[in-house]
């Protein structure tokens, strides 16, 4: 029983963050993973499983396909590849 009420909490944040970006004017597909913490500017769109950390920022009208940002800085009309990975290591 703990771990349905556990899947429904999950649920119900992945659906905030849909609902949250989407309404910001950013379009995230809903199997996407995106921080609400990201700085993202407007007409962005994330599709597939993309993942985007808090830690991110992204320009203006950028575009991606299962993509993961981690750390880094986008700048403005970027189109990133597929499946490509974007992760700033810092000791």
């Amino acid at each position: 029983m703990r771990f349905i009420i556990s899947d429904i909490i999950c649920l119900f944040k992945k659906m905030y963050r849909y609902f949250y970006w989407n309404f910001k004017g950013i379009r995230v597909s809903f199997l996407s993973d995106i921080s609400i913490n990201a700085q993202i500017k407007k007409g962005c769109t994330f599709t597939g499983m993309s993942q985007v950390s808090g830690f991110a920022e992204i320009g203006e009208f950028c575009y991606g396909y299962n993509i993961n940002i981690h750390q880094a800085k986008i700048g403005n009309y970027c189109s990133i590849g597929g499946n490509v990975k974007f992760i700033l290591v810092v000791n």
